[in-house]
């Protein structure tokens, strides 16, 4: 959170509250890590074309529980683990991460390199 803060690019509200995060925990049977509920109910960083969702048991493999999107791109927690893994359509063969927070880490970074760099 703190270095999202530095850069000054997230908006002040929070994505979600503290009761709709118990919520989404009772409605899906599923306790989210602390880093997680933690930036959700702290502020919303900015990033082009990304989105925290309302959490959802996937569809098609209840195991994931999707919480945001980036592109064409999901994201779900495995409720085994707890591990993050991207999903495009149906397919889980993407990347992974074993917390949320170096997952988080990693779509900041990613969200924060030029376009173009010429």
């Amino acid at each position: 959170i703190n270095e999202i803060k530095k850069t000054g690019k997230y908006g002040e509200k929070p994505i979600f509250t503290k009761e709709d995060i118990q919520n989404f925990e009772t409605m899906l049977n599923f306790k989210f890590p602390e880093d997680y509920k933690n930036i959700v109910s702290t502020l919303e960083p900015e990033i082009a074309n990304f989105y925290f969702l309302k959490p959802f048991r996937h569809p098609v493999k209840p195991q994931y529980i999707i919480f945001a999107e980036w592109t064409e791109d999901q994201f779900a927690f495995n409720e085994k683990d707890h591990s993050i893994i991207t999903i495009l359509e149906n397919d889980d063969t993407g990347k992974s991460w074993k917390q949320f927070s170096e997952w988080m880490q990693y779509v900041w970074e990613m969200s924060n390199k030029p376009i173009n760099p010429e």
